[in-house]
């Protein structure tokens, strides 16, 4: 019963195998496995007390503490079921995914609350571990379900291609109810090496922790590495990284570009929720030959291109991306319809745009959800946004369809300049000359910085109800 026990509990196992070894840096102190093992124990001590059941649904609202993370391994270690809440949500946002998956249980700290006496279980037979929604920027945001041999599955798989060392420093600023950010937990513990966290992502606080901590990994979005580069930051700082995984959004060649001439070591890497994180990576050395893709498929992953039949691409054809791995997702919970149209012979229909090159380089275009058809024509935001951002006077764009009686949809921007004599007329002019005129937005909005969500991203959602309303008033 007891190595039953620690073949399911990877924190007894680590803490057993290391147990002095570096856990957790936080601004509050540092932590090794045994003693967030002990701590642990007593947390879970007292939820069992309080009826948490094997399977029951408990919900954190994570933050970068230790608290936050305690808690995290406490519901793994009673076989519950962890949900993530996204802690930016409305109290009534919040209300409706607890409501939306029957959970049972709502932990605030150390103390926990029953929040709904359903007797509705998830299959335990699913080996149930973690659910988290999907951002949402593309719809209706969807409780995805991912198991313990998902998050193992991503996390061998980024080992044989990142490598794993025991005195690796995995500094993660990304939201931990985010995948990004809660594997760097899971890895980290089944590698052996120590997680670092800060309270929210700060450009320069960031700088100056790498330059005062032997930090050696560091997961961004592309956002964030642009905040923390346009500081100027002295090159030697980042010294003793040997990665910084980029991903989230395409990075855009600018960025690319003064991160190579700082020798940054840059991985760019594409992936996705529903395959429970990393999906492709591109090494440094690929970056700098070839800026801009996403690099292979992982280890013991499969990447296809199909056509909106299924029917597989041959190289440098643009098509639907598949993939097929260990660390795709049961599903959707509760949605049977949306899991079926995304789950077919075991491959997963990411809904993004992309082609593999000779090499079997992924290079993804955009998102399908994001595209926008115009008259018959297809039109990639991504490319109008690319044209847009290399104006001088442009911080950043971002373009989407909206709805046009006549053309089905037409392409708007919002852009954030960094200058107020850019004008629209100007910059209109400027896409002129470098997009196919179907190509060119309707119309422009300028502000002064584009919303982001938590992670940094360009809240596309958000932008586009900006423009509706911006420009029918």
């Amino acid at each position: 019963m007891l190595v039953n026990t620690l073949l399911s509990d990877w924190l007894a196992v680590r803490a057993q195998t290391t147990p002095h070894a570096l856990a957790l840096v936080t601004p509050e102190g540092r932590w090794t496995y045994a003693q967030i093992y002990q701590q642990t124990e007593q947390l879970v001590a007292k939820w069992q007390a309080s009826g948490v059941r094997q399977g029951d649904i408990v919900a954190i609202k994570p933050q970068a503490t230790l608290q936050s993370f305690l808690a995290i391994w406490s519901v793994l270690r009673l076989e519950a079921v962890l949900l993530l809440l996204n802690t930016r949500l409305t109290a009534h946002e919040q209300e409706a995914q607890l409501q939306a998956v029957h959970c049972q249980w709502v932990a605030e700290g150390s103390d926990l609350a029953r929040v709904s006496s359903s007797q509705e279980r998830i299959d335990t037979a699913l080996h149930p571990f973690v659910i988290l929604f999907t951002s949402g920027t593309s719809g209706v945001a969807k409780p995805v379900l991912l198991t313990k041999e998902n998050f193992f599955a991503s996390a061998l798989a980024s080992a044989y291609h990142l490598g794993a060392l025991p005195s690796d420093r995995w500094l993660c600023v990304l939201p931990l109810y985010h995948v990004g950010g809660l594997s760097i937990l899971f890895r980290c513990c089944l590698y052996g090496s120590a997680v670092q966290l800060l309270p929210r992502f700060d450009a320069q606080q960031v700088n100056t922790y790498l330059a005062e901590n032997a930090t050696t990994l560091v997961s961004l979005v592309p956002t964030m590495l642009y905040r923390m580069l346009a500081l100027q930051p002295n090159p030697e700082i980042f010294a003793s990284l040997r990665l910084i995984l980029l991903g989230g959004a395409a990075p855009d060649a600018a960025l690319i570009q003064q991160a190579r001439d700082m020798h940054l070591p840059i991985a760019t890497t594409y992936g996705l929720t529903e395959a429970c994180s990393q999906v492709a990576t591109a090494l440094p050395d690929t970056v700098t030959r070839k800026g801009g893709t996403a690099g292979h498929a992982l280890p013991f992953y499969q990447i296809a291109i199909v056509d909106e039949n299924g029917e597989q691409l041959p190289y440098g054809r643009e098509g639907e991306i598949i993939v097929k791995s260990p660390s795709i997702m049961v599903g959707y919970l509760y949605h049977a319809e949306a899991t079926h149209r995304v789950l077919r012979d075991g491959w997963l229909y990411t809904g993004d745009i992309g082609y593999l090159d000779q090499d079997n380089d992924l290079w993804v275009l955009q998102r399908r959800s994001d595209l926008i058809i115009s008259g018959g024509e297809n039109i990639y935001p991504a490319e109008i946004e690319a044209v847009l951002k290399t104006h001088p006077l442009v911080r950043d764009a971002c373009v989407v369809g909206i709805p046009d009686e006549e053309w089905g949809q037409r392409p708007v921007g919002m852009v954030a300049a960094s200058s107020p004599h850019l004008t629209k007329d100007a910059l209109l002019a400027f896409c002129a000359e470098k997009l196919a005129r179907y190509k060119l937005p309707r119309d422009l909005m300028l502000v002064e910085a584009l919303p982001l969500t938590e992670s940094g991203k360009v809240a596309r959602q958000q932008v586009k109800a900006m423009l509706v309303d911006g420009l029918q008033a």
